[in-house]
This record gives C-alpha cells, structure tokens and sequence, in this order.
C-alpha cells in the first residue's frame, strides 16, 4: 500500500525514478524496491522521499481527507512499521484535512531507537503509557516511565531509545504535522 502511494505521488508530480533518485541521494533500485513493497524504508528514509515529493507521510496512509470530524477506531489504525529498528508508528489525525498536529501512537521493542539525532520546526509533545523511554533531548537524558510527559521545541537535537526488556508505548504529537 505504501509503496503504491509513494509511485503516484511520484508519477503525479511527473518525476521518474531516476529525478527521485537524483532529489533523494537513494538509488534507483532502492526507490524501486520501495515502490513495489519489496522493501520497507526507515522513517528517516520515508521522509526525505516525502519531502521530494512534496507530501506528508502522513498523506501516505491517509484515504479520505474530507470530513469535518474525525473518529479512528483503535482497529483502524495504519500501522508503520520499521522492523530493523524495532519501531511501530500509527498515525492518528493523517485523514484530517488542514490539520495542525500530527498525533502519533508510538511502540518501541526493547532494544529500538531513533536513527541518530532530530531536528525540525514545531513543537512536541510526548507521554509514556507503558514501559519505560530514554529521550535525549539537547545532551541531556530523560528517563520516562508510565504517566510522564515531556514538552519541547523540536529544533534542539532529541533522540530516543527503549532500554527494555518490555514494550514501550506512548502517544506523541507533533506541530506542525512533519509526517
């Protein structure tokens, strides 16, 4: 499903894969591996292919962006997977049109990190339901348990990783949407 998205946004913008490439840095193979769902880009990946194409990954696993409320069931959720980082994101607000956050349901496996460190525009917000997440923000560490919350300006340098041994859970939302 994905992979489909990414090619007709591409074929919409009237790149080939060699101008995607080009924009990207990626190869040829790699987009074409994507596009075909024989393989899965990390985020770090997905959004610097958005970002050539002029979408959100949100927009990617969103279906209809035209209603004025918006209820997600727990079983509608679109899951993204990042298997070789041991991450799970699922979007919730990606269907809403005009929207000025992205809220994100966020599992770590033990084990799981970011890809390096993070800067962007906009504002984050975030808090652990279960497990426990170590978020490094600006050289400093944060160890979060269950009910804590952290706020910041998301052009300090931030990263994060779950020691273990269980699950991690938490609900993350980002303004403006960058995803």
């Amino acid at each position: 499903m994905l992979g489909k998205r990414l090619k007709q946004a591409r074929r919409a913008r009237g790149f080939s894969l060699e101008e995607l490439a080009r924009r990207t840095g990626f190869s040829k193979s790699f987009l074409s591996q994507i596009e075909n769902d024989k393989n899965s880009p990390s985020i770090a990946s997905l959004k610097k292919i958005t970002q050539a194409l002029g979408v959100s990954i949100g927009e990617m696993f969103a279906d209809n962006r035209d209603e004025q409320v918006y209820f997600l069931k727990k079983a509608d959720r679109v899951p993204y997977e990042v298997v070789k980082d041991k991450v799970i994101f699922e979007f919730g607000a990606s269907k809403v049109p005009n929207r000025k956050m992205e809220v994100i349901f966020f599992t770590l496996l033990p084990g799981g990190e970011s890809e390096g460190e993070y800067t962007h525009e906009g504002e984050e917000f975030g808090t652990v339901l279960e497990g426990t997440l170590v978020f490094e923000l600006g050289g400093r560490e944060y160890r979060m348990e269950p009910g804590d919350s952290i706020y910041f300006t998301s052009s300090i340098p931030h990263r994060w990783r779950n020691p273990g041994p269980g699950v991690m859970r938490a609900i993350w939302v980002v303004t403006p949407p960058s995803f």
